[in-house]
This record gives C-alpha cells, sequence and structure tokens, in this order.
C-alpha cells in the first residue's frame, strides 16, 4: 500500500499532547468555525480541562486532523478495493469494458466528470494489465537465459573433462602410440 507523507507538526502546536482519542473526539464535537468559541464554552463549564487554543491554532490543528482523516479515507479505500477486486471472480478484461460502459452512460448522460473518472480508472487497470504482463514477459525471458547461461556451463565443464582427460591419455606414459591414439579417440567421440 502507498505511504502518504505529512508534514511534521511542531511539538508544541496545539492539541500534539493530547491523546489521539481525545483529538479525534474534539475534531468530531466542533464544527469548523464555531468550533474555538465552542471548546471555550466546554471550558467555562468544566467539561474540558484543557486550555481552548486561539483561533489560528484551532483552524491549524483542525486542517492536520482533516489531512489525517483524508489519509486515513484513502487508505481505507484503497484496501477495500484490494479486497474486493481479490475476492471477485471478474476478469480483468470484464471490469474494463463495464468502466468503459459506465463512462459511456455518464457521459451521455450529462456527468462528463464521473465519464472522465470511469475513463481514467479503465486506463489505469490497462496500464497495470499491461505492466503485469510485462513483468510476466520478463520473468520468462530471465528464465530462458537462466537456462541457456547453466547449459553453456555443462558444456564447459564436460570440455573441461575432456581436455583433462586428453592431456592425462597423452602424458601416460604406459599407453602405446596406438593406445594413446584409442583412448584420445574414445574420448573425444571420434
Amino acid at each position: 500500500m502507498k505511504e502518504f507523507i505529512t508534514r511534521k507538526t511542531r511539538s508544541d502546536a496545539w492539541g500534539e499532547d493530547l491523546s489521539e482519542a481525545l483529538k479525534w473526539e474534539l475534531y468530531k464535537l466542533a464544527d469548523y468555525e464555531a468550533g474555538c468559541d465552542r471548546l471555550a464554552q466546554l471550558k467555562l463549564s468544566g467539561e474540558l480541562d484543557i486550555e481552548p487554543p486561539s483561533r489560528a491554532g484551532w483552524y491549524r490543528f483542525l486542517t492536520r486532523r482533516r489531512a489525517e482523516e483524508n489519509i486515513g479515507r484513502i487508505q481505507g479505500g484503497v484496501a477495500e478495493a484490494e479486497n474486493i477486486a481479490a475476492n471477485s471472480h471478474i476478469s480483468d478484461a470484464t471490469l474494463v469494458n463495464a468502466l468503459k460502459a459506465l463512462a459511456a452512460d455518464r457521459v451521455t448522460s450529462g456527468d462528463d466528470k464521473a465519464g472522465v473518472a470511469f475513463v481514467s480508472a479503465a486506463t489505469a487497470l490497462i496500464e497495470r494489465m499491461q505492466k503485469e504482463r510485462d513483468l510476466e514477459l520478463k520473468a520468462a525471458a530471465q528464465e530462458t537465459k537462466d537456462e541457456q547461461l547453466k547449459l553453456a556451463r555443462e558444456k564447459f565443464a564436460a570440455a573441461e573433462r575432456r581436455e583433462n582427460a586428453a592431456k592425462a591419455a597423452v602424458t601416460d606414459k604406459s599407453l602405446s602410440p596406438e593406445e594413446r591414439e584409442a583412448k584420445l579417440k574414445e574420448i573425444y567421440g571420434l
């Protein structure tokens, strides 16, 4: 899964010393505009025992929370899409055709943005399928190269063995010239 990179937050920023659960609770309870005032009201009523931030600090806090929320949604969507794709028994080609049909339907009904989104999804799927095919072809080519290299090494080792046997036969003083010639013919298969 793709890792999302966010800007590092200052350690003295308002809300950084709060627990993650409290950060999300504050984010959910306060709306964007009246949030800072709402925190001040909660502080005065005794429901909240932290000091409310300045208005700018509040907006920065909400911006950080929204960014984290968006990242979580994107990651959840990607994980769900991968889960659906893994559990479905639909071929990629069928899915591409379905996306193209949805795009055409949306464009003809006047929703150009959705049509473009479906075409983009189909294009991305086609590109992914092509990359997978390219990787399969590269893997097959590498296997062929590995087999050829193994065969070449075996041939080289056999040639070295024949050469060593021929050297031994030539330097063997106990063999007569006829025996040496017969042994060399046997070694080289002549």
